[in-house]
């Protein structure tokens, strides 16, 4: 009778043993009874990762331990369960293979079994190794790939079981589509940022980087292989377009994901031109060339470049570019340049004193920040730097001469410049006198103080309050000139002769 109930016994955990995947849940068949290895399938594939594994074994009582191995990390789970009276033992058992990123790349379970603790009636169950995530279509593979590069809320928790529900949108650049789909267990080559820096602006390469992932790897074949492949400009990182790769397929994804282009979209034959305000700035040189500049170009590359490549320009090409750099400036500032030492015109000096007629024509009293900074650069930074010698009485009178010359046509950039100056002046009003001595910046705002002459209302008063009771503590070069830019907002303006 025994033996006859044994082998009933036997009987029905073979056949459970052999069943497909399908039948109960997992944490269902895990939790003890007949053991169906097949159903591993639908826990374990290459988005899971290893803290998230470990943490399901342990739950469903399984002890673990990581085994060496040669080129990659195992992990193997073992549980036992025993009936009383030896009747019927079992070892339950996973393994795992993870790959330098800790996807998982290889999921194996199985069991021992014995009854009566008797080798001859013991045997193992149908080994199951789980196929992973395995895409049918390259369609089904684009949608995921598409749910995966979706932007998520900061700090939102990525779920395996479920595809993000994020809205498309464009990335920021190749490094932002590296670190999403990392988050999916990708293993991505770097973005390269490389470029050459040339008048006509930074010059990189078209490149493409892969991210790549497998299913798992199973007995009955190998993986399947299913890459996202990035296009991207090594200038800027820029996203041009995203591939979806699997095995010998290939579909590209929507065209949403592409990184915003402004006019370095221009720079390549290949790119697409989007609708919309230019891009590019046409422009001819002396010898009859004609080319397109990007006008995220303008203002960028090397000094020497932008000063040799400024002069092979027609006068009207020059002009044009003068007139998109302070264009560009202006759209930066975004009308809030609250100080005049931050009205910078940081590349205006690298065109040379070419450029300066085309500044002087392209002045205008309409936006006063504007006008406040190119009356600045050239009636305040030219002469500064172009001064040699530290006579500063001569150089105020060089600035002022120039400053009296824009007064009838630019007033309220004028205005604007006593203003920012006011600003720049009271950030050093807490200094004490022998920082004021040491201090270049204040020496040079209080040349400009001077330059503005009757028009430095609240820059003198601002130099006033700054000095109050430190005067005796200036150096004797640096008190006179205070005096006579306190002292000079009551003298006439120069006379300027007419051109």
């Amino acid at each position: 009778m025994r033996r006859r109930l044994a082998l009933v016994a036997l009987a029905t955990v073979l056949a459970a043993c052999n069943r497909t995947a399908g039948d109960p849940p997992p944490r269902h068949f895990m939790q003890g009874g007949v053991w169906y290895p097949a159903a591993t399938g639908y826990w374990f594939h290459q988005y899971a990762e290893s803290d998230e594994l470990e943490t399901l074994m342990k739950d469903l009582d399984f002890t673990c331990a990581t085994t060496p191995s040669a080129n990659e990390s195992r992990l193997r789970c073992e549980r036992e369960f025993r009936l009383p009276g030896g009747i019927l033992s079992r070892t339950d058992y996973a393994e795992f293979a993870f790959r330098r990123n800790g996807a998982i790349a290889l999921a194996e379970s199985g069991c021992r079994y014995a009854f009566f603790d008797s080798p001859s009636l013991s045997g193992t169950c149908a080994q199951y190794a789980a196929k992973g995530a395995v895409y049918p279509s390259i369609e089904t593979f684009s949608a995921m790939a598409e749910s995966m590069l979706r932007r998520l809320p900061m700090n939102q928790p990525i779920s395996v079981y479920r595809t993000p529900q994020g809205v498309a949108a464009p990335l920021q650049d190749a490094n932002a589509a590296v670190d999403q789909l990392a988050r999916w267990r990708f293993e991505c080559e770097s973005p390269k940022h490389q470029y050459t820096v040339g008048f006509r602006g930074n010059t990189g390469e078209i490149l493409e980087l892969r991210c790549q992932q497998w299913s798992l790897r199973t007995p009955q074949g190998a993986p399947q292989s299913q890459q996202v492949v990035i296009r991207y400009d090594s200038v800027d990182l820029a996203v041009l377009g995203v591939t979806a790769r699997l095995d010998d397929t290939a579909a590209v994804l929507s065209p949403t994901f592409r990184t915003p282009r402004d006019a370095s979209a221009a720079r390549g034959a290949e790119r697409d031109r989007a609708s919309g305000p230019p891009t590019s700035l046409a422009l001819e040189t002396i010898n009859g060339e004609r080319f397109e500049m990007p006008l995220s170009a303008v203002g960028t590359g090397s000094r020497q470049a932008t000063r040799e490549g400024f002069v092979t320009l027609t006068p009207e090409s020059q002009r044009a570019l003068v007139q998109a750099y302070i264009e560009r400036q202006a759209r930066q500032w975004n009308g809030k340049v609250e100080r005049l030492s931050h009205a910078n015109l940081l590349a205006m000096e690298w065109y040379g004193p070419d450029a300066i007629p085309h500044i002087e024509a392209l002045m205008s009293d309409e936006r006063p920040e504007v006008g406040a900074a190119l009356v600045k650069y050239v009636c305040f930074e030219v002469p500064l730097r172009a001064e040699t010698s530290s006579d500063a009485q001569r150089l105020s009178q060089a600035m002022s001469a120039c400053v009296d010359s824009k007064r009838g046509s630019m007033p309220r950039s004028i205005e604007a410049m006593d203003r920012m100056l006011a600003q720049d002046m009271r950030v050093l009003a807490s200094s004490d006198a022998r920082a004021l001595n040491a201090f270049f910046d204040f020496k040079r705002d209080v040349i400009y103080v001077y330059a503005l002459g009757r028009d430095a209302k609240a820059s003198g008063a601002a130099l006033e309050e700054t000095v109050a009771g430190k005067e005796n503590a200036l150096e004797p070069g640096l008190a006179g000139l205070v005096a006579s830019a306190l002292t000079g907002r009551d003298r006439p303006a120069i006379e300027v002769p007419s051109r």
